[in-house]
């Protein structure tokens, strides 16, 4: 039988960089993360991190499971919402959020928007821009608050504007060249810098892994496993002292953080609440 907290204690546990960070996550003790893994790797015969002391390294079969358990906990998160949705009408602001902008702003701004509007209810589904997309094509969402790597067939305004920056761990002294890229998968940001890398060295770039997360591929950086290229808000959410900024002779992108909403919908006064809430937390 599957064991849907196991799963979700593994993926935090790569998506957050360790065992440690997964257990405050989740309220539990850090041999409960551990423990949970290690039955998921015996229930399914299959090594998912290379155990030792004081590493958390996920191996390549850890991350095709990683990506299949992160797809297997969204499908249930959307249908426990759709459950929600059922018993009670009472929700006034549904939502989908990208995953890494959820983790870095929405709990302040959730707490602030509460401060004003005691009874309000959330309905909210985090995943990946491409999730959060195909939420509002299928008509589950009509609002969604994600970067602009891929076209939504939607109106919007603008939260928030930057571009994306390359860090590395800040004891990590190799080039970027000897350390390696660590990117997502081939969003729009991706295909470009892979094109300029090429124009500009002659030679594809140097790419050590490629995960659909943010989040993973910033811990990984920090934990010195090469250079992430990652959009400048991200470094809202990791310690100054781990990470430092690294340079390239090469164009980086830009990008758009916008809040979607429906051909079919208008933005209500709560919705125009948010927005402005979310400008205040990139202004801190």
């Amino acid at each position: 039988m599957i064991n849907l907290n196991y799963f979700k204690y593994f993926v935090d546990a790569v998506r957050l960089g360790g065992v440690n960070m997964a257990a405050k996550n989740n309220f539990v003790s850090s041999p409960a993360i551990s423990q949970a893994i290690r039955w998921l790797e015996d229930q399914y015969q299959v090594e998912l991190v290379k155990h030792g002391r004081n590493r958390f390294q996920v191996t390549e079969k850890g991350q095709q499971v990683f990506k299949l358990a992160t797809q297997m906990i969204e499908s249930a998160s959307d249908f426990e919402e759709e459950i929600k949705g059922i018993v009670s009408a009472n929700e006034k602001i549904k939502i989908s959020i990208q995953q890494s902008l959820a983790n870095t702003f929405l709990p302040s701004v959730m707490s602030e928007m509460k401060k004003k509007h005691e009874n309000l209810d959330f309905s909210i589904r985090v995943g990946t821009t491409f999730r959060c997309k195909e939420l509002m094509e299928r008509g589950e969402r009509n609002y969604s608050i994600s970067l602009d790597n891929v076209t939504f067939k939607a109106r919007f305004e603008t939260i928030h504007s930057g571009k994306f920056v390359f860090i590395s761990a800040k004891k990590d002294k190799r080039s970027i060249h000897e350390a390696g890229l660590i990117l997502t998968e081939d969003t729009k940001e991706v295909v470009e810098l892979k094109a300029a890398y090429q124009k500009r060295f002659k030679s594809a770039p140097p790419i050590n892994t490629s995960i659909s997360s943010w989040g993973v591929i910033a811990n990984m950086a920090v934990s010195g496993h090469g250079v992430a290229y990652i959009p400048e808000y991200y470094l809202y959410s990791l310690p100054k002292d781990s990470y430092r900024v690294r340079k390239l002779d090469v164009e980086v992108a830009k990008y758009k953080i916008n809040f979607y909403y429906s051909d079919n919908v208008e933005l209500s006064s709560l919705h125009r609440e948010l927005i402005d809430q979310f400008k205040k937390e990139f202004k801190k």
